[in-house]
């Protein structure tokens, strides 16, 4: 089991929320029972010493077969500044199960945020 972040994620434009989501990316050991129970994402955009941070997750089922996740959204912590179009990294943390043991594979990757163009 291995998944990603899509490489541009929707920012809303009050900067308060990302919509994220990504390829799930399942092997041939992966079992027929297994599942994809949760999903943890973080969003992180700053310079080290000013940065804003987001945080949301997902109880959505995923099963082999399912090549996506999401789209859920994160939302900013109430203290931090908003975020805004730009490069930013995204970490995510899959838990899944199957034969009766919780597994989890947490992932770093770097994005662009980007606004709807709807």
């Amino acid at each position: 089991m291995k998944s990603n972040f899509d490489e541009q994620l929707t920012v809303s434009a009050d900067g308060r929320t990302v919509t994220v989501s990504g390829p799930l990316k399942w092997e041939d050991s992966d079992r027929n029972g297994a599942k994809v129970t949760r999903i943890v994402a973080t969003i992180t955009q700053g310079d080290g010493t000013s940065e804003t941070y987001a945080y949301g997750y997902s109880d959505s089922e995923y099963r082999p077969g399912n090549a996506t996740w999401g789209p859920f959204e994160v939302k900013v912590d109430d203290d931090d500044p908003a975020l805004s179009p730009g490069a930013a990294l995204a970490g995510g943390v899959l838990f899944a199960n199957g034969s009766g043991q919780t597994k989890w594979w947490p992932w770093p990757d770097a994005v662009e945020l980007k606004h709807d163009q709807s």
